[in-house]
């Protein structure tokens, strides 16, 4: 599976599966007779945090939503590609009460698909808006429910959809999954008693960045940072396979890069079916991949084949459905082939990396490889992306490297998008990997065993 994306937009391309639908409550509906008690309570608080809720509106094609969380008119949303011409944008705000509003652009974060924007002016009694409160908690099970707008700019509703749900993974304080969903409804996840827990990142597996993240970085959001850059481009030593003996050039090392790139990419297989390709990262099994297509969860055994034909068993560690990345141990017999960390931040423009994954109509043994030249597309801000040229990416290569000319990772691959021309890969770079390693490896990450 490969992300294809168009400006500002992400068609996400999935296996075909079934999904069950969640029950739509319209916040303006009168209080049912036949409604259960959690029923109302959630009609209850969705009339209570509804003023809150806001549609967005970016352009006249693009619409999205937001949740006020301060009197003085913060706004706490959904980021998608991030356009440099962003801070120089006006939107519009819509109120459920009919009031329109502008708003400007804050800081934001692709990492973690969340931004700020702040409406323009101040209301005499504040703006309606619900409180962040990091000190809530995220639990398996837990009944909730959603509240916004659809993404389609046409759509004429003037109230937001509420959709009751549950929490099906929480990975809390960071990230967390709730119930499947057809719809393409967009904004803020609230508990039965109207707690603001997060924002909608993602919405065919409904994912959800949880409020933490914004009172984590609230200094740098609310003054306008690209967290993106100050998280990925700072020196850290955050990631214990760090502390691994990595693989050293030696004069007499014969082993080409493509062949080291090789060597550590493999192909995944989740019951039966191909599920992507991965990057060996640690000699003890280790191995980084994709997060998109099928949602990997916690737990879940994969098989691995490698280049030189050998297979392994692995099983899911965890997974960041919000940045698209998951890690999986291999349960066979070390020690493992692995690659070493490269620097996506200091790739120039121009320079040459290699790219290595298990296409779906790829049947040999050993992966797939391609050259392609790094570059910056001139329409976005810097971000937890590095972008390369396409030479035609396919389903499948997925999760596999981006490697740099002495065979050193870079990043993992993620799709494309299909305009502007010329055609564009982007791919999560290495530093995201590095620094989200101790979530990746030691959060525990709850599942709702009994939907």
């Amino acid at each position: 599976m490969l992300f294809t994306r168009e400006p500002l937009l992400c068609i996400i391309c999935y296996l075909s599966v079934s999904v069950a639908s969640c029950p739509k409550l319209n916040s303006a509906e009168p209080p049912d007779a036949n409604a259960t008690g959690a029923e109302l309570q959630v009609k209850a608080s969705a009339a209570k945090v509804g003023p809150a809720v806001v549609r967005i509106r970016y352009s006249e094609k693009q619409v999205g939503t937001g949740v006020i969380v301060t009197a003085e008119g913060h706004i706490a949303t959904f980021n998608g590609d991030r356009k440099a011409s962003a801070p120089n944008e006006r939107i519009t705000v819509e109120l459920t009460d009919g009031r329109h509003a502008t708003a400007t652009r804050l800081g934001w974060s692709g990492e973690w698909r969340i931004a700020v924007l702040k409406i323009v002016g101040a209301e005499e009694e504040g703006w309606p808006h619900v409180d962040i409160n990091p000190c809530l908690k995220v639990r398996a099970g837990q009944p909730c429910f959603l509240m916004g707008y659809s993404r389609d700019a046409r759509d004429a509703i003037k109230k937001p959809i509420v959709r009751a749900s549950s929490i099906e993974q929480s990975a809390f304080p960071h990230w967390c999954v709730t119930s499947e969903d057809k719809s393409a409804t967009t904004g803020g996840l609230f508990d039965i008693e109207g707690n603001f827990l997060g924002i909608t990142t993602r919405t065919r597996w409904p994912t959800h960045t949880c409020v933490n993240i914004f009172a984590e970085y609230w200094p740098n959001l609310v003054g306008g940072k690209n967290l993106d850059r100050l998280r990925l481009t700072a020196k850290r030593n955050t990631c214990m396979v760090n502390k691994s003996p990595e693989r050293r050039e030696k004069p007499d090392d014969n082993t080409s890069s493509i062949e080291r790139a090789k060597s550590s990419t493999v192909r995944i297989e989740f019951a039966g079916k191909p599920a992507g390709s991965g990057v060996l990262i640690a000699s003890e099994g280790y191995v980084v991949t994709h997060s998109h297509g099928r949602l990997k969860r916690p737990g879940d055994e994969v098989a691995v084949a490698f280049a030189d034909g050998s297979r392994s068993q692995g099983r899911v560690v965890n997974t960041n459905p919000v940045t698209d990345i998951a890690l999986i141990k291999l349960t066979g017999n070390g020690p493992w082939p692995y690659v070493t960390w490269g620097s996506s931040v200091r790739m120039q423009p121009g320079e040459k990396c290699i790219l290595c994954g298990y296409p779906r109509s790829h049947s040999g043994k050993e992966p797939a490889v391609n050259e392609a030249r790094v570059v910056e597309p001139n329409d976005l801000e810097w971000s937890h992306l590095l972008w390369t040229t396409d030479y035609g990416l396919q389903g499948g290569e997925s999760g596999g490297g981006v490697f740099d000319e002495k065979g050193r990772l870079l990043g993992l691959i993620t799709g494309y998008r299909i305009a502007p021309k010329p055609r564009a890969a982007f791919h999560v770079r290495v530093e995201v990997i590095r620094n989200q390693w101790s979530l990746l490896h030691d959060l525990p990450t709850a599942r709702n065993r009994n939907p």
